[in-house]
């Protein structure tokens, strides 16, 4: 995947964003910023195609969620055993920050 279609991947997904209530539309646009730009520099091919991978799966499960597939108290993925197990030391330390941000009081 070249730069212009990851660009486009962005972008896409901040778009979509848009749709999410108010709360989720913050922390979406953060967290995507902040991932895209602490990847911008990777040059491992295998980390690039996994982390676009997952960013494809995000926003195709957004796009699901925003045709009413989903509702939103039931917004989001439970991550299986082994998904948990295969985290990275660095990843889990992510999921525990995500996690701290997302039970905050919201403020604006």
């Amino acid at each position: 995947m070249n730069r212009a279609e990851v660009l486009g991947l962005y972008k896409s997904i901040l778009r979509l964003h848009r749709s999410l209530p108010m709360e989720f539309k913050i922390l979406g646009d953060r967290y995507c910023r902040q991932e895209f730009r602490n990847h911008k520099s990777v040059t491992d091919p295998g980390l690039l195609t996994d982390f676009i991978h997952e960013w494809k799966t995000y926003k195709e499960h957004v796009e699901a969620s925003k045709k009413g597939k989903e509702t939103l108290e039931r917004l989001g993925k439970t991550l299986t055993h082994s998904q948990i197990n295969s985290l990275s030391t660095e990843q889990v330390g992510q999921l525990h920050t995500l996690w701290e941000e997302t039970n905050k009081p919201f403020l604006i």
